[in-house]
């Protein structure tokens, strides 16, 4: 079977280590197109994919790597949701993002923040009651067919020794990536692998929405990629989908998780248990029965067409110790609905801002501030460490200061810090009131550096 993956509209880009291509509008896949692949029976559900997933090593585990991450998009951004994401909703099981690997419990040791109480996390091996193993013809051809237009995507944090895995979706042949915001936010740098030509390529960050956890990536000197191919229109309850990504951050070829549609228009709230003051609601949900496990964050939800209809964002925490054992149905999952993603996809790319949608690079302090530890004597946001020759260090900022405001905004806590911090752009000048930890008060002027996504 030929598997055909490019759009049917657009032409081809420059390569794309220049600015961004343009698309004139969303690949789009006529409704009805592609015969070529399976339609399900009804009579016969679609069974779970080879999902199983071998765990690492617990000596060099991802949990040290992956928390200290977290640690790190906490303290940058105030609230951060890379890792220990629980979602919740009346009722209903928990859900973490299917985002980090496996690790023990405990509590790890992050230079300059002392002991971080970590949760373990492990690998699942499949639907529960059903063979992992067994591979579904009709499921394995409409991954084969995607397959091709997706990357695995590293990110790594160089200020905590950190990596983690997703996956992203090629949507255009110059390279543009569509993948999830918290598989890149806190990077500062970012690797996407080809699964079609097995080459990695250096990736940048052209915008996000954190509060829809959408982030648009593009790889730098690739062209003429295979891509995915977007529904005509959104999935109905019942229908027959399949969730496809690099399942354990493993690489290769990517795994699938078959099942249906439960639901549409869903909402849930993800909160980091260290920071359990921090949450972000997600709404507009499509609820899955498909087994999602992490690295899949970033990938295809698609149908039985092998057309895009979601982005795979949370998975049911079933899997070897993911998150908190369910109190309901096993396998559930969520994902973004394609149409709300390329709509955010589109405002970056035409490069329209918003209260939510953040286009180029993210301003920077150079600092990492200790979410634990509240402000001295007075309300604000405590300085944990100055990273070297950035904007706050040659400022004259120490670590111990506490920001009290940026510019006329007060800053009383991460959140309000980074809110006040995305107002401003790469270069421009800010004013920085502070307390030392000898209680005088102070300012510092600074121009803001280029910093990961948020």
């Amino acid at each position: 079977m030929d598997i055909d993956s490019t759009p049917e509209n657009g032409p081809e880009s420059a390569p794309s280590d220049a600015a961004p291509e343009s698309i004139p509008e969303p690949v789009v896949a006529p409704a009805g197109e592609g015969a070529d692949a399976p339609t399900p029976d009804a009579a016969a559900p679609w069974g779970p994919g080879p999902v199983s997933v071998p765990a690492r090593p617990r000596g060099d585990s991802w949990l040290v790597r992956a928390a200290a991450a977290a640690v790190l998009v906490l303290s940058i951004g105030g609230v951060g949701f890379v890792l220990g994401h629980w979602v919740d909703r009346p009722s209903a099981p928990a859900y973490a993002f299917p985002y980090e690997p496996s690790g023990s419990g405990g509590s790890i040791t992050v230079p300059g923040f002392g002991n971080v109480p970590f949760p373990g996390f492990g690998y699942g091996t499949g639907a529960p009651g059903s063979t992992a193993t067994q591979s579904n013809s009709r499921a394995a051809k409409v991954a084969a067919r995607v397959s091709p237009g997706l990357v695995d995507v590293v990110s790594t944090y160089d200020y905590a020794g950190a990596t983690g895995e997703g996956t992203g979706m090629v949507i255009s042949k110059g390279g543009l990536v569509l993948t999830n915001n918290h598989v890149v936010e806190g990077a500062s740098s970012i690797s996407v692998r080809s699964v079609a030509t097995g080459q990695t390529y250096p990736a940048t960050v052209v915008g996000y929405d954190v509060s829809a956890d959408v982030a648009l990536l593009q790889i730098q000197g690739a062209s003429n990629l295979p891509t995915v191919r977007i529904a005509a229109s959104g999935p109905s309850v019942g229908d027959a989908i399949v969730g496809i990504g690099n399942a354990g951050g493993l690489n290769g070829t990517p795994r699938y998780a078959a099942g249906k549609v439960v639901s549409l228009n869903q909402t849930i709230t993800a909160s980091d248990e260290n920071n359990p003051s921090g949450s972000e609601t997600l709404s507009g949900l499509i609820e899955i029965n498909a087994d999602i496990l992490p690295g899949d964050s970033g990938g295809p939800l698609v149908n039985a067409k092998g057309r895009v209809v979601g982005m795979d964002t949370a998975g049911s925490s079933t899997n070897g110790g993911f998150g908190f054992a369910p109190s309901g149905a096993a396998n559930q999952g969520y994902a973004i609905p394609i149409d709300t993603a390329m709509r955010i996809v589109t405002a970056i790319k035409d490069g329209r801002a918003s209260a939510s949608v953040h286009v180029g690079d993210t301003p920077f302090l150079g600092i990492l501030v200790d979410g634990a530890r509240p402000g001295n004597a007075t309300s604000g946001v405590t300085i944990a460490q100055v990273l070297p020759n950035g904007p706050a260090a040659q400022s004259g900022l120490v670590a111990g200061d506490t920001i009290t405001a940026i510019d006329s905004t007060p800053v009383t806590d991460g959140a309000t810090l980074q809110a006040a911090i995305l107002t401003f752009h790469v270069g421009q000048s800010v004013t920085v009131s502070y307390t030392t930890p000898g209680g005088t008060t102070s300012t510092a002027t600074l121009t803001l550096g280029s910093g990961p996504a948020q």
